[in-house]
């Protein structure tokens, strides 16, 4: 989607009145998200990403939804922190969990070259 695609709405309600729904996206990234039992398969936590990036493009690209859909992040690994408060559509931009997770890519992938019985 080009920057001319994207739906621009005013999140004050008085200029934009519509009822607001609020979603809040609680998200793993513990280092549980850098374990994969095959070595095919991708990283959790790449998937995560995917979606979000995926979601974020749903929401921007549906005129209704980028009226009324407030997103906050909340991301757990070790501890809740509050990655982002709730945000109108058109202020949106999801962050990579990955900056945030406590997965190193490099260490899970050499740990998984090197011992295939998994996380314990």
């Amino acid at each position: 989607m080009s920057e001319l695609d994207r739906v621009v709405v005013p999140s004050d309600p008085e200029i934009n009145p519509d009822p607001r729904c609020a979603c809040a996206l609680v998200l793993d990234t513990s280092t549980s998200m850098g374990f994969i039992n095959h070595p095919d398969d991708p990283l959790p936590i790449d998937e995560l990403d995917a979606g979000l990036r995926l979601f974020e493009q749903e929401l921007k690209g549906d005129v209704e939804a980028a009226r009324r859909v407030e997103v906050a992040i909340v991301t757990f690994g070790g501890g809740a922190r509050l990655l982002m408060d709730f945000t109108a559509v058109d202020d949106l931009q999801v962050p990579s969990p990955l900056i945030f997770a406590q997965v190193d890519k490099r260490v899970v992938r050499w740990w998984h070259e090197q011992d295939q019985s998994g996380p314990s």
